[in-house]
């Protein structure tokens, strides 16, 4: 009797996170990908299947640059819209790897705007990006892969 109220409860309490949690991550993505992509893309959407589509096309039909900024958008949006600014750091890796100039330019200059929102933003990059500092790795030329 106990598992089935629990069950209940949490089908409910799916129903509901879901009513709130996607129209808030649709609006916040979609201002990011507008952001990082010049206005060249303007909506993401995620269904309650949580299926993914950018401006109508599905996510898995996107370019390797037009998935890595829908994700990133996604990935923003939902730490916005989940913390709620409480817990604000931001983590990523090689995020402009697969992006043309452009587009890595307009991401950096969403990143400099979210850092007003965001307290904290560690980006690993081979690239050098505008930062308050840096961490620089030697490189280890001496290190052959035979």
């Amino acid at each position: 009797e106990g598992y089935k109220k629990g069950k209940e409860a949490l089908t409910i309490l799916r129903r509901l996170v879901k009513q709130h949690l996607i129209p808030s991550l649709n609006k916040v993505a979609s201002h990011y990908i507008s952001k990082m992509t010049g206005a060249q893309r303007q909506v993401v959407e995620v269904d309650d299947d949580f299926e993914i589509t950018v401006d109508g096309q599905p996510l898995n039909t996107l370019s390797g640059s037009g998935k890595a900024v829908a994700n990133l958008a996604l990935r923003l949006g939902l730490g916005q819209v989940l913390t709620n600014n409480v817990f604000s750091v931001f983590l990523a890796d090689e995020i402009d790897a697969s992006m043309d100039k452009d587009r890595a330019q307009n991401t950096a200059l969403t990143l400099e705007y979210l850092s007003e929102r965001i307290s904290q933003i560690l980006l690993v990059s081979h690239k050098y990006p505008q930062a308050d500092y840096y961490i620089e790795l030697e490189d280890n030329a001496e290190t052959t892969i035979t």
